[in-house]
């Protein structure tokens, strides 16, 4: 939930009307609210790894009041001019030959810009089918969206119960109306989920341009890899709603919710969980990842997530001086940036220890990655994906993260230590007696806070509460000196960057090695019947990095 006084993206809507030929013709509507004294000049949405796809744009137009007011297109975009210039203008900045940016600049207060452009060839002719596989909305979208909605429609007739569809990277509910429209919705939408959607129709509906290699049920089966569709029957997973069936999943969806909330009372007890100040699986950070994620996953099966653990890791590395944070010059401009230190670890390294050894496992990729200077930044990292796919593949499927098999596998008291230290770090201000302790644990309490999803705001508490952290180390001197120019939520948005495009480099690697190209980044999903899924979907176009919002 977004602090009060930060900018939000309230809404998040795209309408993808399918023509005949394949196209699809995207209505996006973003309602944004921007608060003057934050420096916010523009909006960006991302567009990469579109493969054989192209985009056309359309207008881009503000409604406000029943007033509209049409922005103008200027072609390329410079992110770096003034925002006096941005206003009422739209363009595209070219990141890369895979990466391009829709921008145009936004104005402070509550509004609500319409932009509209073509996904060419979204729709492709399979030897049994037609089909297509897109990532509607990218991951690390900030701010994060409070409301998200895709919905599908046929340019001149329903879609009927013919029409098969998917959805991966968000928890969510897949519905196919009577009317014929698709609507995909999460329940929430955090930075590190995205929409992706899979469809299947049959010969006839539509009369595809593009043609695809090979059949459609390979394409689903590549697609499947890593979901939960893998486990469950490959049928497709929609519902017919009319009036009485959006009743019913109304009376679903209530009970769901109380079947969450007394899972998690049963699950504690019966009680209230109280704080727990030391670490958890004696700071085993897969373990504690693992169970974290099926508490909240409700005790199914769940497996740790590999990009936070790597944030995880790199925030280690940097604890312990094997990494530093330098700031680099780029446009006028100082940026911080990861420099590795060198002689870290003997070139015989190995330990026992699973995290000891994928915090070295992870300093080796970033010391191959970086620069002569041993600065390593984004674009390294990214060209090390492409020059060797093999070993960037090869060194993150050696970093192990491990899984659970429902709850049957949990260490009950260690999880109610986990949750217990999540409730402490959380009420972190309201506790009078903090002591020496929580000091010296800093460090562990920030990779826990990074893990749990809340490092922001336990920097912030840390901040006012414990000031004498930073003087004492230098990895809190650099949090300092990140801090002063990138806000509480700097070194948090420096990890999350790293994370990403390190998780983004090993799925890059991946793919090439599947396929033989070098492309951009992939996704993963969550699902159930009616749902959507949390992993698969490597192929689609649109996959990568993501990113988009405000900035």
């Amino acid at each position: 939930m977004a602090m009060q006084g930060q900018s939000r993206l309230l809404d998040l809507s795209l309408d993808v009307t399918l023509l005949d030929n394949g196209d699809g013709y995207v209505h996006e509507v973003r309602t944004y609210d921007v608060k003057p004294d934050e420096g916010v000049t523009e909006s960006y949405i991302v567009f990469e790894n579109l493969d054989n796809k192209g985009i056309t744009i359309g207008d881009l137009y503000e409604v406000e009041d029943g007033d509209t007011t049409q922005y103008t297109w200027i072609g390329d975009w410079d992110i770096h001019q003034k925002r006096a210039k941005k206003l009422c203008h739209y363009g595209v900045h070219t990141v890369s030959d895979t990466h391009r940016e829709l921008c145009w600049g936004v104005k402070d207060g509550l509004h609500t810009y319409h932009i509209t452009y073509t996904i060419n060839k979204l729709i492709e002719s399979f030897e049994e089918s037609d089909g297509m596989g897109h990532v509607f909305v990218t991951k690390n979208i900030r701010p994060e969206p409070k409301r998200v909605k895709v919905t599908f429609r046929k340019e001149d007739a329903p879609l009927d119960s013919s029409t098969h569809i998917w959805a991966f990277g968000y928890e969510g509910t897949i519905l196919h109306t009577d009317e014929g429209v698709v609507e995909t919705t999460p329940e929430s939408f955090t930075t590190k989920e995205h929409v992706a959607v899979m469809m299947e129709f049959p010969k006839g509906m539509f009369h595809p341009e593009a043609m695809a290699e090979g059949t459609f049920e390979d394409f689903k089966k590549e697609a499947f890899k890593g979901s939960s569709y893998e486990k469950t029957s490959n049928a497709p997973l929609f519902c017919f709603l009319g009036g009485v069936g959006a009743m019913l999943l109304a009376i679903f969806l209530f009970f769901d919710g109380l079947r969450k909330k007394y899972y998690r009372w049963r699950l504690f007890g019966g009680g209230k969980l109280s704080w727990y100040r030391e670490l958890p699986f004696k700071g085993d950070l897969v373990l504690s990842d693992v169970t974290f994620r099926s508490v909240n996953n409700l005790g199914r099966d769940s497996m740790a997530d590999k990009e936070t653990l790597i944030e995880c890791y790199t925030l280690r590395l940097l604890q312990q001086g094997k990494l530093e944070i330098t700031q680099c010059q780029e446009k006028d401009k100082s940026v911080p940036r990861l420099k590795v230190v060198p002689q870290s670890y003997r070139e015989d390294y190995y330990s026992s220890n699973r995290d000891e050894e994928n915090q070295y496992l992870l300093w080796s990729f970033y010391k191959k990655a970086a620069r002569e200077d041993l600065v390593v930044d984004t674009t390294d990292i990214s060209d090390l994906a492409n020059s060797d796919p093999t070993y960037v593949e090869k060194v993150f499927n050696k970093i192990e993260t491990g899984s659970l098999v429902g709850s049957d596998d949990w260490n009950h008291e260690e999880m109610m230590n986990l949750m217990g230290l999540k409730k402490f770090l959380e009420e972190f201000t309201l506790i009078k007696e903090r002591g020496m302790v929580e000091v010296n644990l800093w460090n562990e309490y920030l990779v826990y806070a990074l893990l749990f999803g809340i490092s922001e705001k336990v920097m912030k508490d840390f901040k006012e509460t414990c000031p004498e952290y930073f003087k004492m180390s230098d990895f809190g001197m650099q949090i300092e000196e990140i801090t002063a120019t990138g806000g509480v939520g700097g070194l948090a948005s420096l990890l999350s960057t790293y994370g990403r495009s390190s998780y983004n480099s090993y799925c890059d690697a991946w793919f090439h090695n599947q396929r033989g190209k070098s492309l951009s980044s992939n996704s993963y999903s969550r699902s159930g019947g009616g749902r959507s899924s949390r992993g698969g979907g490597r192929s689609f176009s649109g996959r990568g990095r993501g990113g988009g919002g405000l900035r």
